[in-house]
């Protein structure tokens, strides 16, 4: 009973500290002889504590049985979850256990509706983006498109624009797997357990429900665009979430899936992309001259590096001697107009397509979201450029950025784009 206990105690302390800590994953890693501990904070892992294996073990099986799994199975990859409250506030849980050649490791997210449910304001957007986003919730249809890699915040922004229009005239269905967080007043459904044999039924079941707004949690196959598709082409304002690098490609992906006819006959879509970037601890941010070369890898036409003031969190004990406190969002942003419209049905290159838009005033690219995220102080510059992929990276390469559109994208309404 002894080492039984003190494995409860220490698992109790691993997840209180973790949470504490901000952690968004807590990492138990069986390895030769010991288990190692990690947490994932603010996006990037950070070593905890080494624990004796056998330790480890016990910790392994309280966590599987507090998760209601086998506790006697070690070779299946099994997921569970359970609740714990720190603090006074509730978290959910998710456990995954992995079975290794040195014992089963498990990951673990803690889930909590404070974390999960914002208020759109409060993603990170950029004052003129965010008014031109409002602006098109707010009108009657069209589609809406998160994209952005595993972890980025899609499904929290795809919450959050659900939370503003969550109001007493708008019906709002949801078909998920699974429902990450319940949003009173919405009618939220879980894919495997909805009526209908594919996506295609079961979409023609949420329309019978007289909705305002269908949101169909991800578009990860043909079926799932197509459903997609049909909803929005029923005059429904339709969103969803699609895995792709860019606002550009989320298009052209669904394009290629059959919302070509859809673009032809409509301006009504928003396709927004987005990134997690560390923010600097506000208790130590000071001034600072970041390197020149990553200045220049961000083609500002009309200024130097002296023209703009940034920061960097100088390491505190409130931020743990890091610098950094917190993530917010960047995000990219392409709301399609005639001339963008025409652009993707030509067929022309991203960087032609990217040329383009930035010319409407609808378009906001990633590179720009990033050197105004760190322009305004939020984070450094070489974390900003950490944020562009090889890909985006080589797309601008040889496409300057005005420095007064930028300086208008940092106005509260726009000023003159």
């Amino acid at each position: 009973a002894g080492p039984e206990r003190q494995a409860v105690s220490i698992l109790d302390y691993l997840l209180s500290s973790a949470i504490r800590s901000r952690a968004s994953d807590i990492h138990i890693e069986s390895l030769k002889g010991k288990i190692r501990v990690r947490y994932r904070i603010d996006g990037k892992l950070t070593f905890q504590t080494d624990l004796p294996g056998h330790v480890g073990e016990r910790i392994v099986r309280r966590i599987k049985v507090l998760a209601g799994l086998d506790v006697s199975d070690t070779t299946s990859v099994v997921d569970g979850h359970f609740f714990l409250n720190v603090d006074n506030t509730d978290f959910d849980l998710r456990v995954s256990v992995l079975p290794t050649v040195f014992g089963c490791s498990v990951t673990i997210r803690a889930l909590t509706r404070e974390i999960g449910l914002k208020d759109l304001g409060d993603l990170g957007m950029v004052g003129p983006a965010l008014m031109r986003f409002r602006r098109f919730l707010d009108s009657p249809a069209g589609l809406v498109l998160f994209s952005g890699p595993t972890g980025s915040g899609k499904t929290t922004s795809l919450y959050a624009a659900l939370n503003y229009l969550n109001r007493s005239d708008m019906k709002i269905v949801t078909l998920e797997e699974p429902v990450e967080f319940s949003i009173e007043g919405i009618s939220q459904c879980e894919l495997r357990t909805t009526a209908g044999k594919g996506m295609l039924d079961k979409i023609r079941v949420m329309m019978r429900q007289d909705p305002d707004v269908i949101v169909v949690g991800e578009i990860k196959d043909d079926e799932s665009a197509e459903a997609v598709v049909q909803a929005v082409q029923s005059g429904h304002k339709v969103f969803s979430t699609i895995h792709a690098d860019d606002a550009f490609g989320a298009v052209l992906r669904i394009m290629d899936r059959g919302l070509r006819n859809y673009l032809l006959a409509s301006t009504g879509l928003a396709s927004v992309a987005q990134r997690l970037v560390r923010q600097n601890c506000p208790q130590c941010r000071a001034p600072y001259h970041p390197r020149p070369d990553i200045f220049a890898e961000f083609h500002v036409k009309g200024s130097t590096v002296d023209a703009w003031q940034f920061m960097r969190g100088m390491g505190c004990p409130a931020c743990n001697q890091l610098g950094f406190y917190g993530r917010t969002g960047v995000f990219e942003m392409l709301l399609l107009d005639p001339s963008i419209r025409d652009a993707l049905l030509s067929a022309l290159n991203a960087a032609e397509l990217r040329r383009v838009a930035l010319k409407t005033g609808n378009y906001l690219s990633m590179r720009e979201a990033a050197f105004i995220k760190a322009a305004q102080g939020h984070t450094p510059l070489e974390e900003a450029f950490g944020l562009l992929s090889y890909s985006e990276q080589q797309a601008f390469a040889h496409l300057d950025l005005d420095t007064n559109t930028i300086r208008a994208w940092m106005t509260p309404n726009g000023g003159d784009l």
